[in-house]
């Protein structure tokens, strides 16, 4: 399992340089306008697209041996409600227009939909790679597609194309991504379908698919509220923070959650090895997000005036707020990774419903108070959510409260909350000089201390860093 984490976070790691640098070169390049524009259409194909997939690629990463009838029934299906889907958005997509008073909106919808269908192909030969743990062909082919995309972005942004350089990049990637997972997994679909064989599939992916729409929804409403409420420049200030934030989420987590799915289904009827699991990677995950976390924070605002100009100085704010919520998805997506894994698709949608009511009322906070009072609200919603997963899993298989708490605490006090501190209290907040003095003082007294507190997560590291070498 080391080494397919090791490839994993490699090519996640050299894939998030990749997309940040090809990020600052477009944000130089395109105007917020642009980024909200393809925020809006990128929210409503999301939604579209948990339609498509049922929550079956969770389910074939979970069955140990899925039939051949199985998988091309999937595929199949997919198809048709792709299909019946890219028909639907381009049909409403004058009434989205008229909706949020934005003529081009319609052009944009109808071509950005065609990832829906682009993405459906290889969503069974996805599901495969990730089965089988193949991270290292998985990470190299997001690498190249990265790099093919971005350039194309890059080159029609500077020959003044605006939004339609964003709009080609992300159907360019998904074509190239499709073809890339039918050629890595060597699986061809057959002609076959049958209701019968999706029986199975269908009684695992319905609770996941649930949970998918609802998370797909709210975790959409923003776009859709800030869209409609606020400016599209607004919006494009809030989908630039959320971008970056989701960066640094994918780089401190993205891979172990990534790893730990298909791992801990392999050994999801021993509780005491998903117990040992799930405390040894809850530790590296506070240890990795937290010190980042707090790094990030202090540099966000010089950080963004130096890579994509002043006029992005608001998005740097919505940033900070994102990053002190950021801490409850890694951990909230670990706790509930193994509740699916282990197949208690009920108990995960359960616990969505609930979340789902209590984030509610952020959305009425954002559309009475604004974007900024919104991302408060999120984070009390987040610390409460992330308690509400914890008690499920304490269900489930009994890790207790007290441990997760502890090793919670000791992370985000010597990262999170010291970086608060010290943004707070530099003579020159918010400059280069200013951040690139607290980050030294932040990171040269987090490791130091866990250091010498012989904190599990830092030694864990150091000794796959002694081995490497």
């Amino acid at each position: 399992m080391k080494s397919h984490l090791l490839w994993d976070y490699a090519g996640r790691f050299a894939g998030t340089i990749i997309q940040f640098i090809i990020s600052v070169i477009l944000t130089r390049l395109l105007s917020p306008s642009d980024y909200g524009l393809v925020g809006i259409a990128m929210a409503i194909n999301g939604i579209a697209s948990i339609f498509i997939n049922l929550g079956f690629s969770s389910y074939i990463i979970q069955t140990e041996k899925p039939s051949k009838e199985t998988l091309s029934s999937i595929f199949w299906l997919n198809i048709f409600l792709g299909l019946v889907l890219y028909i639907g958005i381009s049909a409403s997509s004058s009434s989205v227009a008229t909706f949020y008073n934005i003529p081009e909106l319609k052009g944009i919808l109808f071509w950005t939909a065609l990832t829906l269908i682009i993405n459906l192909t290889g969503s069974v030969s996805a599901a495969l790679l990730m089965k089988n743990m193949r991270f290292k062909e998985i990470n190299i082919r997001n690498v190249f597609i990265a790099i093919l995309s971005g350039i194309l972005g890059i080159i029609m942004a500077y020959r003044g194309f605006g939004v339609w350089a964003l709009v080609a990049q992300s159907i360019v990637s998904a074509a190239l991504t499709s073809a890339a997972n039918f050629i890595l997994a060597k699986w061809q679909p057959i002609l076959f379908f049958s209701i019968e064989s999706l029986r199975h599939s269908f009684k695992f992916g319905i609770f996941l698919f649930l949970s998918g729409l609802m998370e797909g929804i709210y975790s959409r409403l923003d776009v859709f509220l800030i869209g409609k409420v606020f400016q599209t420049q607004e919006l494009g200030y809030y989908t630039r923070a959320q971008s970056l934030d989701g960066m640094i989420r994918n780089l401190s987590s993205g891979s172990l959650l990534s790893v730990l799915f298909p791992a801990f289904a392999q050994i999801k009827t021993d509780d005491k090895k998903v117990k040992e699991l799930y405390f040894t990677y809850f530790e590296l995950i506070s240890f990795v997000f937290c010190l980042m976390a707090g790094f990030f924070y202090i540099a966000a605002v010089p950080l963004y005036t130096l890579l994509f100009g002043s006029r992005w100085y608001t998005s740097a704010i919505y940033f900070q707020l994102l990053i002190l919520a950021g801490f409850a998805y890694p951990l909230s997506s670990l706790m509930l990774t193994i509740l699916e894994a282990r197949g208690n698709s009920k108990v995960f949608f359960r616990v969505e419903v609930l979340k789902k009511i209590l984030f509610f009322p952020t959305y009425v906070i954002a559309y009475f108070f604004g974007i900024a009072w919104y991302l408060k609200s999120f984070l009390v919603a987040c610390v409460i959510g992330t308690g509400l997963n914890l008690i499920f899993l304490n269900k489930e298989i009994h890790v207790g409260y007290v441990q997760s708490f502890r090793i919670l605490s000791k992370y985000l006090l010597t990262g999170l909350v010291l970086g608060i501190f010290l943004y707070a209290v530099l003579p020159a907040q918010g400059t280069l000089i200013g951040a690139s003095f607290g980050c030294f003082i932040l990171v040269s007294f987090y490791i130091t201390f866990h250091y010498f507190t012989h904190s599990p997560a830092l030694q864990m590291i150091l000794k796959q860093f002694n081995k490497a070498k």
